[in-house]
């Protein structure tokens, strides 16, 4: 049973108290009456009717079925009757409930799940135990980014889990599909690759940047999250994923610099060392304008030596119509999308408690365009000479490896990433006012970025007086990217001058981080209702940056390069109060920060003489809240909210010398203060509904002289007001099958795109309305969606490009058609 408690640890664990009672005699004869059907649902249906409390995790049953069980007959037989035909037991633990568990007895550790130390024969894990009791339907979601694995409702702070069942139903491929679906969780688009993610309101611009990004985004293990570019950001294909974990305010702590406002973690599903799996997934949606979008999507778990080897394998291929027009280019649905998504992972259980996981991921984001058009319109049709486009490629490799003592989980994370981004900007005016010349001109960028992270941590059990964690980070990042700005015939206009080249600029960009750091945090049981906890993480920075450029706009050949190093300590404090284990409030105190850079300049302004800073130091932003956290009518409900007060300090803003050079300077100060609130209810065993919402206010308390911004402006990037609601009925359709109806409302309020609010572009007041029908019938299931069902029209982005008010649309209604099939 040791490693069975290591299996659930790598799970979902599922806790269902089934009509209230435990039976008490294991050969109680009941009546059952139970279609063929999905087991979890099967197993559940046989709670109820056995009276029977019973405990699973949604791993060990994803994917199989039960067969019909009519008559009367033990309890013991009944169970053992559905589990027939595949790796599952039954098992009666101490309190009479029965354990769902493979039949070998040899669970497997879950690598993205730490600290899952075994437990006791007949025992679940310790840190699965459920601390709540959740009735029928209502599922208790566990989340590991606090490195633990725990249920969302034991969680100190706001912490949104969006599930694979919702993924599934949702047909969400992509993070930007998300991103409403948690409170205060902002997300603004450029192009599929060059994205913003705001929690809480901490931005400064809804545009990409050189700045890191305040919001950290992790893919398991690793961070992908760039250190110098925040634009670099993949669409994040998300067939075979677990969970997505939206960490909502600073997390410092655990996950260090760019971790400002808060951190996304999407968490994938892991081989299975048992048994053989496929799946294969085949989607296509009909837009009410442009071309249909094509995703064909496949999964394959091959357990190479049982119980000890298996590789799981996932490809992705979506290619996008596109629905924008191009009068100039003379070409219709011009920003077609085409993405390819492969991901390999190898499980090692090299013993009961060590585990290795090796995993390779390659995403390839190719847009022809992007989906701008002018600021203002309602049309989908943008005019330029050269194609506005940013494709990536992302490679990441990481090597996990576990040791789940008795007094420690050890964690081992190796990751390498190297990105190689592919950008592409019409800047014919700008160059033509230079020139006098008509022709076209473009502004490319190409290079790659590599980063190396090595993790360390020691993770102690969760069920014991003083609880602690530490850890080691080190990160070595690099950049080389050049820049090369074209107009034929520029070279004929300037060779008197000395520049005969057509490339009017032709930069080269490089630079490092270096990042050392130690965290930790202990928490202590200071009687049986209140915990306490203290944490910090303390890291030394070293950045640099060189730019060497040659050509007419460059002044010549010169070079300018910056280095410098910073140290800091973002400390955490937490304080929980459980009355009961319904219920409990906290207190939480935290800080985040985001790594300072260098600006490309020698000292001064080449004109005006006066000084500019050669670099930049850390932002910091503390964080004061309180929450609660609640379950309702004997767990047929949650609800969790938080009240939160933000002071940022030392902001990074763009400021401007008196000949009109810009640069980055810590010249600022503001504060956020808002709400969230999230309900999720299991009205009947047939509905379910939920709710969340997230308001705030902003204000830039203070801002150096040469900035653009003005005190008093409110923080742009993110909208007041946010929300999302949706509802879902389940019904049987004929023996062995099932169906759903699902509808699903987010919206956003009005928000700028910039500080200077006064002349600052501005997006929201965007409402979307999506809707699916879903049919599960044995190993194959349909979903037929919609989303837009309003064909709304509503900027979700805008951004002056060169000077040009520029946005983004919502994308037009479609409806869409997927097929899978499971084995």
């Amino acid at each position: 049973m040791q490693r069975v408690s290591r299996g659930l640890a790598a799970g979902c664990l599922l806790w269902t108290l089934l009509c209230g009672g435990v039976v008490s005699a294991d050969d109680a004869v009941k009546s059952f009456n139970i279609p063929e059907e999905d087991l979890g649902a099967a197993l559940r249906d046989f709670g109820r009717q056995a009276n029977q409390q019973i405990l699973f995790s949604t791993d060990l049953v994803l994917g199989k079925r039960s067969p019909r069980l009519e008559g009367s007959l033990t309890v013991d037989a009944a169970v053992a009757a559905l589990l027939a035909g595949t790796d599952l037991i039954a098992t009666r633990i101490a309190d009479g409930s029965l354990l769902i568990s493979r039949h070998n007895a040899q669970g497997t550790s879950d690598s993205s799940d730490p600290g899952n130390a075994p437990s006791a024969p007949g025992q679940l894990p310790p840190d699965h135990a459920p601390k709540s009791q959740i009735t029928a339907g209502l599922e208790e979601v566990i989340v590991t980014s606090t490195r633990r694995a725990l249920s969302v409702q034991q969680i100190e702070g706001g912490i949104v889990p969006i599930t694979g069942e919702l993924l599934r139903d949702t047909h969400a491929q992509t993070l930007a599909e998300i991103a409403g679906a948690a409170p205060g969780l902002a997300f603004s688009e450029m192009s599929p690759t060059e994205q913003v993610f705001t929690i809480r309101g901490v931005n400064t611009s809804s545009q990409v940047s050189s700045l890191q990004s305040p919001t950290a985004l992790y893919l398991d293990e690793v961070p992908v999250s760039d250190p110098y570019l925040s634009q670099l950001t993949p669409s994040f294909q998300l067939f075979d994923v677990r969970r997505i974990e939206v960490l909502l305010g600073p997390q410092g702590t655990l996950f260090g610099a760019g971790a400002l406002g808060g951190a996304v973690r999407v968490v994938t599903n892991k081989p299975s060392l048992q048994q053989f799996d496929a799946s294969i997934e085949q989607s296509i949606a009909f837009p009410s304008v442009g071309s249909l979008t094509s995703i064909t999507n496949g999964m394959v778990n091959v357990p190479l030596i049982s119980d000890t080897l298996a590789l799981r394998l996932v490809g992705t291929y979506a290619a996008d119509g596109g629905y924008i027009d191009n009068p100039q280019l003379e070409r219709a649905n011009y920003n077609q999308i085409h993405t390819v998504l492969t991901r390999a992972q190898l499980m090692w259980q090299v013993s009961p408690r060590i585990v290795v996981t090796g995993s390779y991921s390659y995403e390839s984001d190719r847009p022809n365009a992007s989906a701008y058009t002018p600021y203002g319109s309602r049309d989908f049709v943008y005019s330029s000479a050269v194609t506005n486009r940013s494709t990536q490629v992302l490679n990441i490799a990481n090597i996990v490896a576990e040791y789940a003592g008795d007094a420690f989980t050890a964690t081992s994370s190796t990751s390498y990433l190297h990105r190689g981004p592919n950008q592409q900007t019409d800047v014919t005016d700008l160059a033509s006012g230079l020139t006098g010349l008509s022709a076209a001109a473009a502004d490319v960028i190409r290079g790659y970025t590599r980063n190396l992270v090595q993790e360390f941590r020691l993770v102690s059990p969760a069920l014991q007086a003083i609880r602690w964690l530490g850890g080691v980070y080190l990160q070595k990042y690099d950049i080389d990217e050049t820049e090369t700005l074209t107009q034929i015939g520029a070279g004929d206009v300037f060779a008197s001058s000395g520049f005969p080249s057509d490339t009017l600029l032709n930069d080269r960009y490089t630079g490092y981080v270096n990042e050392q750091a130690l965290y930790g945090e202990v928490s202590y049981d200071l009687s049986s209702r209140v915990a306490a906890t203290v944490g910090a993480r303390a890291f030394h920075d070293s950045v640099s940056i060189t730019d060497y450029g040659d050509a007419m706009l460059d002044g010549g050949p010169n070079t300018v390069s910056n280095s410098a190093s910073y140290s800091g300590v973002t400390p955490k404090f937490v304080i929980s109060y459980r009355p009961d284990k319904e219920l409990m409030y906290y207190v939480q105190v935290s800080e985040g920060f985001r790594s300072g850079q260098g600006n490309l300049t020698n000292g001064e302004d080449p004109l005006a003489g006066t000084p500019i800073p050669r670099f930049y130091g850390p932002d910091h932003l503390w964080s004061y809240e309180l929450g609660a956290k609640t379950s309702l009518i004997n767990g047929r409900a949650t609800l969790n909210g938080d009240i939160y007060d933000v002071e940022w300090s030392r902001i990074q803003l763009q400021e401007q010398s008196p000949s009109g050079f810009n640069f980055t300077a810590n010249a600022g100060r503001a504060w956020i203060r808002g709400v969230d609130l999230q309900a999720s209810a299991q009205v009947t065993d047939a509905v379910e509904t939920g709710v969340s919402f997230d308001y705030h206010r902003s204000r830039l308390t203070e801002v150096s002289s040469g900035s653009t911004a003005v005190a008093g402006d409110e923080l742009p990037g993110s909208s007041r007001l946010s929300g999302y609601a949706f509802g879902k009925l389940k019904f049987p359709l004929t023996a062995g099958s099932q169906g759903f109806f699902r509808v699903d409302y987010a919206y956003s309020s009005k928000a700028y795109s910039d500080l200077d609010n006064a002349t600052s572009l501005h997006y929201g007041n965007v409402g979307s309305w999506g809707a699916q029908l879903g049919a599960h019938m044995r190993e194959y299931e349909f979903l037929l969606f919609g989303r837009n069902l309003a064909d709304a029209r509503n900027r979700v982005n805008a951004f002056e490009l060169l000077g040009v008010p520029t946005q983004v649309l919502q994308a037009p209604r479609y409806f869409g058609l997927t097929f899978r099939w499971t084995h």
